[in-house]
């Protein structure tokens, strides 16, 4: 049995080594701040995404680089950006649209900023559609490894003209 003065000075020496340890952790988001904000997103997506989807273990280990795609330095892509006042450019993907009428799917880039998302024409950049983040209410995600997943918009009168909606 070793006595209360050791037993007290052993928590002081692991408090103050916790303390150094979490502070030498730290110490790179202090000076970047992109850093930190990487990790933030890869929290955000671990909160979201963890337990709920099957391929999400292996995709924790992949820094995340939100451009995909290299719209950023595309300039057909900057002047979209600016019609829209589009400011913050979060992630950009090449992405498979499956069509209701025949089951296809087309190759897209999906476009997500801090506004509203696009579906792009995946060679020309072509926007097929904007929807603003207001107006999406749901994003439903598979649990299984097939990366398929579905946005829920609110109804809309524009609804009618999307592609994949007309009736006739």
């Amino acid at each position: 049995p070793s006595s209360a003065f050791f037993r007290e000075t052993n928590m002081l020496v692991r408090d103050l080594y916790h303390q150094w340890r979490c502070q030498l952790h730290r110490r790179p988001f202090i000076a970047d701040p992109k850093l930190k904000l990487i990790y933030a997103e890869k929290l955000q997506a671990s909160q979201i995404f963890n337990g709920k989807k099957a391929s999400y273990p292996e995709s924790v280990s992949q820094p995340f680089r939100g451009d995909y795609v290299g719209l950023k330095s595309d300039r057909v892509w900057t002047e979209l950006a600016a019609n829209w006042n589009e400011t913050h450019l979060l992630w950009a993907d090449i992405v498979h649209k499956v069509n209701r009428t025949n089951a296809k799917a087309v190759q897209r880039i999906l476009v997500l900023t801090n506004q509203s998302f696009f579906v792009l024409d995946s060679r020309s950049l072509k926007l097929f559609y904007r929807v603003s983040l207001a107006k999406l209410t749901k994003v439903s995600v598979s649990e299984l490894r097939d990366d398929f997943f579905v946005f829920h918009v609110a109804d809309d009168a524009d609804a009618s003209k999307k592609g994949d909606r007309k009736s006739g």
